[in-house]
């Protein structure tokens, strides 16, 4: 697709085809200003001189956008834009290596006892799979670090921790089923066959609440996370259950970044 404006005349140009053209009655000066937007344009933003129908979101795939003859930047942000894939898929939703999220709303009670259960097939060997909580001091989070699986815990009283280190590689193109079950100050991990614990403190946080669960990666402003810059989880996750709950991710919560809900690519 092709569009252009040369003074008072302008034309769209399809697969090389010229699809209509036409002459402005007026020349005047284009002011085009920052912010952009592709394939959507926010409910707030919208105006009389947007048609009715360009205010329904783009579905579909685009590629090699240009602007005046040179490749537009990677965006800055994005909002519920998914990857394109060529192939078939499989169940599951899939992080990209753009960057992405999903979030849970008030799920997890993280001083009350806990079980969280779910596959993972990573294309990277680091990442975020699973954070709840927003305070330093009130957290629960599951994450890989070069190959290990992760589960810290802060209940009010200190972080504790526990680890297991597979005998095979997490990114070698198989599901792996990890299990989170935490009883009062215990907390349990299992992923495939191997299987590790560790008792915390037995002091509690005094308050009891539900925490934002984020899946896949956690905002920028999160600063509780194991590294200086929060680490996107790259690859798919599925069969999530939280408290022998399923997560449907299509009707709940909502993705921030680069996140298919609907699909994985088969490897």
């Amino acid at each position: 697709v092709f569009f252009s404006r040369v003074n008072n005349k302008i034309q769209l140009l399809i697969d090389g085809l010229k699809i209509q053209s036409s002459t402005l009655p007026q020349v005047g000066y284009l002011k085009v200003q920052t912010p952009m937007y592709v394939g959507g344009v926010p409910a707030e933003k919208a105006n009389k001189n947007i048609p009715s129908a360009a205010l329904n979101s783009f579905k579909g795939c685009m590629k090699n956008l240009q602007l005046d003859g040179k490749l537009v930047e990677p965006p800055s942000r994005t909002y519920k834009v998914e990857p394109c894939f060529v192939g078939a898929l499989e169940e599951g939703i899939f992080f990209s290596a753009e960057g992405g999220y999903h979030t849970l709303d008030n799920t997890v009670t993280i001083e009350q006892d806990f079980e969280l259960l779910l596959e993972v097939r990573p294309r990277s060997q680091t990442g975020i799979l699973f954070h709840a909580g927003a305070k330093k001091e009130q957290y629960l989070i599951l994450y890989m670090d070069n190959g290990k699986v992760i589960v810290k815990v802060n209940r009010g009283a200190g972080e504790y921790a526990v680890a297991v280190t597979p005998n095979e590689s997490m990114c070698n193109g198989l599901w792996h089923k990890i299990a989170v079950i935490k009883r009062h100050n215990v907390i349990q991990l299992d992923v495939d066959t191997e299987r590790n614990h560790t008792v915390g403190p037995s002091q509690t946080y005094p308050i009891v609440s539900k925490e934002m669960v984020y899946v896949g990666g956690v905002p920028d402003k999160l600063d509780i996370v194991p590294w200086s810059s929060p680490q996107t989880y790259v690859g798919c996750i599925r069969r999530v259950v939280i408290n022998q709950m399923p997560v449907n991710f299509s009707s709940m919560g909502s993705s921030h970044g680069t996140v298919r809900l609907n699909g994985c690519p088969v490897m």
